[in-house]
């Protein structure tokens, strides 16, 4: 449940608006779903220093915090790099072009999504010098029933 949901579905519980049994489903679904789980891959040109890729991963784990309200310790993020054969983006991109693709538990509002792509963009290009135009970012939100975890289906 995004954390507007959270706040709209708490309110109108304090207003009386929701049933004693919303509550319940609204904790039930808060317990299973949470505020995390997001799964990050960023895919870019191969040969950038550790220090460099590991400066990605904290934008892009920062910017979930702010937008989505993740944990800190909620990374599940990896790094695919390709060499200059396997990779073709529209001119006038430079060497730090990415794609970073997030897939999330669906319920997040437009406006979280929104906020997760601009603080990205703008903490990659606050921290690392990367030209907006350079970073793209894509949203997947599969259904709950097509996650699993530690053998469980969600």
């Amino acid at each position: 449940m995004s954390k507007i949901g959270r706040i709209l579905a708490e309110g109108y519980l304090q207003k009386g608006i929701l049933p004693l049994s919303a509550k319940i489903i609204l904790d039930i679904v808060r317990k299973i779903i949470g505020e995390n789980m997001p799964l990050v891959k960023v895919n870019m040109l191969a040969g950038k220093t550790p220090e460099f890729k590991k400066a990605v991963f904290d934008c892009i784990h920062q910017g979930l915090i702010d937008a989505f309200g993740i944990a800190d310790w909620d990374r599940f993020q990896r790094i695919e790099e390709f060499d200059k054969t396997n990779w073709e983006a529209p001119e006038g991109k430079t060497e730090n072009f990415m794609i970073i693709e997030l897939t999330i538990f669906p319920g997040r509002s437009r406006e979280q999504k929104k906020c997760a792509i601009e603080k990205i963009t703008g903490l990659l290009c606050e921290k690392l010098g990367i030209p907006a135009t350079d970073v793209f970012i894509v949203m997947n939100e599969p259904p709950l029933e097509n996650w699993g975890m530690g053998g469980n289906q969600k």
